[in-house]
């Protein structure tokens, strides 16, 4: 009698589930994220405290600089050295300069249409202005609105020297050339030549639009190792151009609107929520599928010493989030990656550790995955566990996706072989001792250029 009454119950719930065609969401999103868009109620006055955009390309900035200017700090995931540990590059800025001194002002990150809004009022009037980097184009558009006072406030490029921040001159390296001014048609633009090879350009146009409203356009392009910068970014330009504002808008609010609904999450603590949806907006931002892997900065770039992927605990964690939040596809850009690079994690285990069928990384590499010859990766910061801990997220990616051609389909995915071959480098390194037990040197040991005998015990 009892399994009787339980598939009763059974059937009679599949009944009740059948007479509702449709599981209804009924969120209202632009409320929703609104209650977490993130306001600054003065502006800030540094980089780190900034506004943010980003389309896991192409990032900016905003903040105040001086007491009389905005700054759009500029960066570009993909714009590096390409020689000695190949790191990341300044580019420079776009800035507003005004009239009067700046006496205060309010700015708001509208999550949910992944755009910002400024207020800026200063001892001769206000400007509003408002940014966004669109979503899968490489423009960025700032729409900016002067009182009277603040006609006469200009935009201005602010360049910063293309030199590697990392190593500096210490090397005795050429620099890289001078950058170049010019002027194509209506459209300024920035040329950077490399020493490498190669070259980025950066391109902007400024548009009235009405009576005391201007909206300036800014591209950046980068190309390696051939050249024709310049013409990509100005055509990046005129395509913005000839388009309604209103439609590139639009576009760009229909990707973010797809994308927040993919990782629905609500909890009773709004500051808890706030901060998961902060993230899920700033992981969008910093890296996409088909985009370079997120390195310590995402797209945004300043002067730093962490211009690179760092290995221990970093890029594992940065990426995290993604498997639980249902965004596979943004977990790609790491694991692609790997695949692309699989040669040179062998080429470190052979040039770090001379062994053959081994691979690895060093403490930080550039993008193609590997360690460089300057100063990045100094022989004391080696530590084999790194990529061990990193093909866990590979895994991480398998096991949510279930696609088993990450595992079987080994000419495609390198998963199982770089996996096997990590390890197998535990095998070169680890010594039997006298307790009886297997250690692995450790990364403080002697060997590695300090005098500490801690080791890891196995």
């Amino acid at each position: 009698m009892r399994i009787i009454y339980v598939l009763l119950i059974v059937v009679s719930a599949f009944q009740f589930a059948a007479a509702d065609d449709v599981v209804k969401v009924n969120v209202d999103w632009a409320a929703f994220l609104g209650r977490h868009d993130i306001v600054w109620e003065t502006l800030p006055e540094r980089f780190d405290h900034g506004v943010w955009h980003g389309n896991g390309l192409l990032g900016t900035v905003i903040y105040q600089e001086g007491k009389s200017r905005l700054r759009w700090e500029l960066g570009r995931s993909d714009i590096t050295t390409h020689r000695r540990d190949n790191s990341r590059l300044l580019i420079g800025g776009m800035g507003l300069d005004t009239v009067g001194d700046i006496k205060g002002g309010t700015a708001r990150l509208d999550l949910w249409n992944a755009e910002s809004e400024v207020v800026v009022e200063t001892t001769k009037g206000e400007i509003k202005f408002r940014t966004f980097i669109h979503a899968v184009d490489m423009i960025i558009i700032i729409e900016a609105e002067f009182s009277d006072g603040e006609n006469e406030a200009e935009f201005k490029w602010l360049p910063l020297p293309c030199v590697d921040t990392r190593n500096g001159s210490k090397f005795g390296d050429p620099p890289n050339p001078q950058a170049i001014l010019s002027q194509n048609g209506d459209i300024s633009v920035c040329l950077q030549p490399r020493f490498a090879g190669g070259e980025f350009a950066t391109a902007w146009k400024e548009v009235a639009v009405g009576e005391n409203k201007r909206r300036l356009y800014i591209s950046i392009v980068d190309t390696f190792p051939s050249k024709g910068a310049v013409k990509n970014a100005v055509e990046s330009i005129r395509k913005a151009v000839s388009q309604k504002t209103e439609d590139l808008r639009s576009s760009h609010r229909d990707w973010w609107h797809a994308y927040y609904p993919k990782s629905f999450v609500t909890v009773p603590d709004a500051k808890i929520e706030g901060f998961y949806w902060i993230q899920m907006h700033k992981l969008a931002c910093a890296t996409r599928q088909g985009r370079p892997v997120m390195d310590l900065l995402g797209p945004w770039f300043r002067k730093t010493s962490w211009p690179r992927i760092w290995w221990n605990l970093n890029i594992q964690t940065a990426y995290l989030s993604v498997y639980t939040a249902n965004h596979l596809e943004i977990g790609e850009s790491m694991t692609r990656m790997m695949d692309r690079n699989r040669k040179n994690f062998y080429k470190n285990a052979k040039d770090i550790y001379k062994v053959e069928n081994c691979a690895t990384v060093s403490h930080t590499t550039c993008y193609e995955g590997l360690r460089g010859n300057g100063t990045c990766a100094p022989e004391k910061y080696i530590n084999p566990g790194d990529f061990t801990w990193a093909l866990h997220n590979y895994y991480l990616q398998y096991r949510y996706s279930m696609d088993h051609s990450m595992v079987t389909d080994q000419k495609k995915h390198a998963f199982y072989p770089l996996l096997r071959d990590s390890v197998n480098l535990y095998l070169h390194l680890m010594t039997k001792e006298a307790d009886g037990k297997w250690h692995l040197p450790s990364m403080h040991s002697p060997e590695y250029g300090h005098d500490s005998d801690n080791n890891y015990n196995l």
